[in-house]
């Protein structure tokens, strides 16, 4: 798991955390404890949302990145991508024809 993964993993279980502490407060019906955890749980969820969006861009910069490392290697090597795409279909379809 890398860091941004472990951050964003530590942020959801502050959430989890939070909430439980709003749950519990709620229960014990303390006006003061009610306002202080939701504000907790607030900062906490705007924290988690952050590194979910950073986990978004990096995941989506990493799939453009692998997309044009593809497009370069099929138009330096068109021959080979061609090879390559018809035994993956040549091995899918015997695959297939055994179920």
């Amino acid at each position: 798991m890398n860091d941004a993964t472990e951050k964003l993993m530590d942020d959801l279980k502050a959430v989890a955390t939070d909430t439980r502490e709003l749950i519990s407060t709620t229960a014990e019906s303390s006006a003061s404890g009610i306002s202080g955890a939701l504000d907790k749980m607030r900062s906490a969820l705007a924290a988690a949302q952050a590194r979910l969006c950073d986990a978004q861009e990096a995941t989506v910069e990493r799939a453009r990145s692998a997309a044009r490392a593809t497009n370069d290697y099929v138009h330096q090597s068109p021959w080979l991508a061609i090879g390559g795409a018809v035994l993956a279909g040549v091995l899918a379809g015997i695959l297939l024809r055994r179920r």
